[in-house]
This record gives structure tokens, C-alpha cells and sequence, in this order.
């Protein structure tokens, strides 16, 4: 899931931007949870304690101004994606300096929140598509287009891609819960499988690209039909 919060000591913008913001989740079938603060001190402080991925922040704000939260954001996650916004045109310069993914005008930004949502999700994609697995004693990286699927065999749970299988310590629905949001989508008690390499759905199992079969449950045969749609539709908005 994708934390993101909108921090404004305009009452009225945070509703607007944030209709925009619901507006835009639903179109793309993103999973996001969408929090916001009028107060900039609140809003760090909450930071502290469960850091957001993406962060709309005005620049100009009582108690702690723009550039400073994100001063103090930078020294506990640098790569957090901060997107500022301002009705004041004049600092989109000085911005620069604070290393903002976008800016964001106030008087036009129904024509901008579009492209920046859909940047940082593009990057936010990019960032998880390394996994980092404990097996065989070592915390090994896999590129998440390289895995086929995951499956449960004697009570292990193990990782399969074109030329590989290992065993992983982790459980498939903790793996389910991270990796539901990037388009792995459980088929079956014992099978989480990339979308990415689901070739064609049957009425009863899924085939994927390397020609492998894997089976599906009956009654969670909908729901994958579902989520392949909703998959397919999010792939196309970000192109």
C-alpha cells in the first residue's frame, strides 16, 4: 500500500486537492491510503512515527515552513518523494534546492496533480521491483519480473523463476501482503504468481508465459479474473 499525505494550512485546498487525489486513485486502481494535516508540526511528527512514500507539501505555513520539514525529512528517508505545492510561482526556483520530485501550482493544479501522481507511482514501482529474500543462510536480491510465483510444498515456501527455485523463509501471506500492491495476486492457498506472467486465465487454473499450469481455487477463480483486469487497466495508465 502507498502512504501518501497532503500537508496545507489551507482547509479549502486539501479538500480539492484531495478529491482530485481520491479521483485519480480510483482511475487508476491504485492502493493508497491518502492522510492530511493543517498543522506542519502534526504532520512531522506523525511522519516520525509511520513515514508517507509521497508527500504534497506547501511551501508557505505557519510553524515549520515547507523547506524545513522537508530538511528534517531528508535526514531520516532521502529518497522520500516530496512534491511541493504553492500559489506563489516565484519558488519554484529556490524549491530546487530541496530536491522536489514536482511543484505544483495551486492556481493550476488540476492540469499538474495528474503527471506528478503518475511519476511518482512510476517510481515507486521502480523501487520494488528488487526483493530481498533470506535463503540458504544469505539475504539474496530478485528482480520481481524475474519471479514467476511462490508455492508452498511440505510446509516451505518457495521461490520460482525461469532458472531458478529456492527456498524462502517467509511465510506466502506475509509475501502476499508486500507484494499484492506490485501484481502478485493469490490464485490458491498455496500459490502466489506474478500477473506479470499470467499468460491466460482458465476456468479452473492459470497458465503463465513459461507454458506452466498452475492451479486456481474455485472460489477465488473471480477475484483473480478481477485483479488481472484491474493489473492490466494500471499498466496502461502509467504508459
Amino acid at each position: 500500500m502507498v502512504r501518501t499525505a497532503i500537508c496545507d494550512d489551507d482547509a479549502d485546498f486539501i479538500v480539492k486537492i484531495r478529491k482530485s487525489l481520491e479521483h485519480l486513485i480510483n482511475e487508476t486502481e491504485t492502493d493508497m491510503i491518502v492522510e492530511s494535516y493543517s498543522d506542519s508540526l502534526d504532520f512531522f511528527q506523525e511522519y516520525m512515527k509511520n513515514p508517507y512514500d509521497i508527500v504534497f507539501l506547501d511551501i508557505e505555513m505557519s510553524g515549520l515552513c515547507g523547506f524545513q520539514i522537508v530538511e528534517k525529512l531528508r535526514l531520516v528517508n532521502d529518497n522520500v518523494i516530496v512534491i511541493f505545492i504553492s500559489s506563489h510561482d516565484n519558488y519554484v526556483f529556490r524549491s530546487l534546492a530541496f530536491r522536489p520530485f514536482r511543484f505544483i501550482r495551486k492556481s493550476r493544479y488540476e492540469e499538474e496533480l495528474y503527471e506528478a501522481f503518475v511519476g511518482a507511482l512510476q517510481v515507486l514501482e521502480r523501487k520494488s521491483r528488487i526483493l530481498s529474500v533470506a535463503s540458504g543462510g544469505e539475504t539474496v536480491p530478485v528482480n520481481l519480473s524475474d519471479i514467476l510465483y511462490f508455492d508452498v510444498y511440505s510446509h516451505s515456501v518457495f521461490l520460482h523463476t525461469n532458472s531458478d527455485k529456492m527456498p524462502v523463509r517467509r511465510s506466502l501471506q506475509e509475501l502476499e501482503d508486500e507484494l499484492k500492491s506490485v501484481g502478485f495476486i493469490r490464485i490458491h492457498k498455496s500459490y502466489l504468481v506474478n500477473s506479470r506472467h499470467i499468460y491466460f486465465v482458465k476456468s479452473a487454473s492459470v497458465v503463465l508465459d513459461d507454458h506452466s499450469t498452475l492451479p486456481v481455487s474455485k472460489h477465488r477463480i473471480k477475484d483473480v479474473r478481477d485483479k488481472m483486469i484491474k493489473y492490466v487497466k494500471r499498466a496502461e495508465s502509467l504508459v
